[in-house]
């Protein structure tokens, strides 16, 4: 009981004490497809929101004295997680290649990430695109299926084969893309799911999901837009068949099933709003 008590404190000390070290430029990517369409003046952005979070999980490496985070391949159970909002200016003060977690005692440890989310509304031709695109700064040193979302009102839905989700990251010898298949739509939201890749040369993880939209009703004269970004990393090892029982819409963003919710972090989402008549 004692230990759990002194995690408890230690994760609200680490969530409000900024760590400042020496900046460096963002690592972030944005849509290939939309900056083709943006260069060919074809897709307008005309909302977007970003924020920026900071994460203090606590593992329970009791089993594993000799435990080094982000190297090891051993399961770990995460005793408690947390997650707030932090500056633009905390989150890019820190270096990704320096940045360490901190460990407590040889029984539990502590894993600190920062990661930001961007939710974007753009005009695309006749039609509106949606795009989220998150920029992992640390590398979670849990790295399993993590689910991509944005929620949305049910007047639309994706266009028919516009749906992309895009995973970059770097490593030693050079950078890699995967491209998810992992796609799935609700009435109110669409998502994908993505394995984050292991490797103690990872870096620079970023991911893109995105898609046109259509009316539900081509009739409709819809006054208001809403896409809720969101992002549910998976802080436990968890099956793909886990990953896949999420639900997705409009207001709370990404749900899961009662008994698999602990397994994910929660974070605010990134909402996105245009009005405007169509």
């Amino acid at each position: 009981m004692k230990k759990y008590f002194l995690c408890t404190l230690i994760i609200a000390s680490l969530l409000l004490t900024p760590i400042f070290v020496n900046a460096e430029s963002s690592n972030q990517v944005t849509s290939n497809l939309s900056n083709n369409e943006i260069a060919s003046g074809e897709l307008q952005i005309l909302s977007q929101t970003t924020k920026y979070y900071k994460t203090v999980t606590v593992y329970d490496t009791s089993e594993y004295q000799t435990y080094t985070l982000r190297s090891n391949s051993q399961p770990l159970k995460a005793i408690s997680s947390e997650t707030i909002e932090v500056s633009e200016e905390e989150y890019f003060s820190i270096d990704p290649k320096t940045f360490q977690s901190v460990s407590i005692n040889a029984y539990t440890t502590v894993d600190t990430t920062y990661l930001s989310l961007s939710t974007s509304i753009g005009r695309d031709g006749q039609y509106f695109r949606y795009v989220d695109s998150l920029a992992l700064r640390t590398v979670p040193s849990v790295r399993s299926y993590d689910v991509l979302a944005i929620g949305y009102s049910n007047n639309v839905k994706p266009v028919d084969g516009t749906m992309s989700c895009n995973l970059y990251y770097g490593v030693s010898d050079g950078s890699r893309t995967i491209n998810s298949k992992m796609l799935k739509t609700f009435s109110n939201g669409s998502s994908c799911m993505i394995n984050l890749p292991n490797g103690s040369d990872v870096s620079s993880v970023n991911a893109i999901f995105e898609f046109r939209v259509q009316k539900v009703n081509p009739n409709e004269t819809i006054s208001s837009q809403v896409a809720v970004g969101d992002y549910r990393h998976a802080k436990e090892t968890v099956s793909i068949i886990v990953a896949n029982t999420h639900d997705v819409d409009e207001v709370i963003g990404i749900s899961f099933p009662l008994k698999y919710e602990s397994k994910y972090d929660i974070i605010p989402t990134a909402d996105c709003y245009w009005n405007e008549a169509w």
